[in-house]
């Protein structure tokens, strides 16, 4: 779980670091905090923070093998147009098209 905590002074975000910079561990109803610096609030993507891990993990998979399925299929087509353009070369002979004297 995140939360963004917002410093009334200058002392408060600094003493926060300094937790975090000293390896120092702060419990809160019986679970460790840990501090970081926020982010630019800019740099945020609002819409997608309700977006779990497990969400996340879910739709790379989904897109892995979406990938996966195209590529397979890409392969197979350009194999079966090679396989045709084979057994049409081997079909008609090659002739020398040129003017005979």
């Amino acid at each position: 779980m995140s939360v963004f905590i917002a410093f009334e002074s200058e002392e408060g975000y600094n003493r926060a670091l300094a937790i975090k910079e000293n390896g120092m561990e702060v419990f809160w109803k019986g679970e460790k905090l840990s501090f970081e610096a926020a982010p630019e609030p800019t740099d945020i993507i609002w819409e997608n923070r309700q977006i779990t891990r497990r969400q996340r993990l879910w739709n790379l998979v989904i897109t892995v093998i979406n990938t996966l399925i195209l590529l397979a299929f890409s392969f197979w087509f350009i194999f079966f147009l090679k396989q045709k353009e084979y057994e049409a070369h081997v079909k008609y002979e090659e002739m020398d098209c040129q003017e005979v004297d």
